[in-house]
């Protein structure tokens, strides 16, 4: 049986959108979404295996980014490369490569925007509540000084401190 999350923040200048799902088999799917006004649409889908510490905390290791709307693709060696310097095809990669830690909340937190600024906006939106948070174990930084691909590095780095609602089914 599959989890599934979702994080949204919208004003009149456009939106931001995640959906996380965890399944079965030990992956994690995140579908990014972004358009904002002067920036344009973009579309990512990262592909994660997942590490469970926990029955709340774990890591979701990158294993291929996609550019959704300009058919692209990036494996996590392509990434790591890039972004860390080196590739291993050892599990020590959890914890060097690109991943995210997570954190599940038992019984959910209001969710305050990371962006202060919308709480001045009377037309701003996102999901009031948070019961799955991300932290990326890879700073904004170091994905420019490894030539990672702007767009792909603005997506991953978007992904950082992102706030999610767990979905219910049939919601």
């Amino acid at each position: 049986m599959s989890d599934h999350y979702s994080h949204y923040v919208a004003a009149s200048g456009g939106s931001n959108g995640a959906d996380l799902t965890f399944a079965d088999d030990g992956t994690a799917v995140v579908e990014h979404r972004s358009g904002w006004m002067g920036s344009g649409k973009q579309e990512f889908r990262f592909r994660f295996r997942t590490k469970w510490f926990s029955d709340r905390y774990g890591l979701l290791f990158l294993t291929t980014a996609d550019r959704v709307d300009q058919p692209r693709t990036w494996t996590s060696a392509e990434v790591n490369e890039a972004t860390c310097g080196f590739h291993e095809d050892d599990d020590r990669m959890f914890f060097w490569g690109v991943a995210y830690e997570f954190l599940r909340l038992d019984g959910g937190e209001e969710h305050i925007p990371n962006d202060p600024h919308l709480m001045d906006f009377p037309n701003s939106t996102w999901n009031p509540r948070m019961d799955l948070i991300l932290f990326a174990r890879v700073t904004a930084d170091t994905y420019s000084e490894g030539g990672v691909d702007a767009n792909l590095a603005a997506a991953l780095i978007a992904l950082d401190k992102l706030k999610f609602g767990r979905v219910l089914k049939g919601s």
